[in-house]
């Protein structure tokens, strides 16, 4: 399994693909996107991933989700202040 990294001031994050479809943080997406999915009445327009402090993975677990929508078909758009 090759892992894609991309290089953070602070650290490593991992973005996960379907190479490494069967690790752990994988499976935990989709779970995530699951349960958001199941838990919504309606097809979501949007979702925001926020959080009061900084360094809390926001952004891993934004990028990570989008993909496992974008997976599935879903049009996904991910925006991060510069």
């Amino acid at each position: 399994m090759r892992k894609t990294k991309i290089k953070d001031k602070k650290r490593l994050n991992i973005i996960l693909n379907r190479e490494n479809a069967k690790s752990i943080p994988y499976e935990q997406m989709k779970n995530i996107r699951s349960s958001i999915q199941f838990a919504s009445t309606k097809e979501l327009k949007s979702l925001i991933v926020t959080s009061p402090e900084s360094g809390t993975g926001k952004s891993f677990v934004a990028t990570n989700l989008a993909l496992t929508y974008a997976e599935q078909g879903k049009k996904c758009y991910w925006l991060t202040p510069i």
